[in-house]
């Protein structure tokens, strides 16, 4: 892929501080995120309210050269489903509590 860095700066990157700041403003979750140049990425998030925001802006986190790295996902699910608990039955079958430490 063309390194379009330049592009990002100069043409997405004044909308997305506006599309930021209005979203901040309005309480509004969102997520984005922009690959520039191989493995490069540029990502923003917003991610009061729903949780699927919480796990964009992880997943994001986890990008290596070639794609995502599961593991680092999943040690971020299991540790969150620790503190926030779960109804999963994966998580539960490797032995992570479905009601946090402290919440009986």
């Amino acid at each position: 892929m063309e390194n379009k860095e330049s592009v990002y700066d100069k043409r997405i990157n004044p909308l997305m501080l506006e599309i930021i700041r209005i979203c901040q403003e309005e309480e509004m979750p969102f997520f984005a995120s922009f690959e520039f140049a191989d493995n490069s990425f540029c990502t923003s998030a917003h991610d009061v309210g729903h949780s699927v925001m919480k796990h964009y802006r992880a997943l994001s986190q986890c990008a290596e050269r070639g794609g995502v790295n599961v593991d680092k996902y999943m040690f971020w699910v299991a540790k969150t489903a620790r503190v926030e608990g779960h109804s999963s039955i994966v998580l539960h079958q490797m032995g992570v509590p479905e009601v946090p430490n402290g919440s009986d």
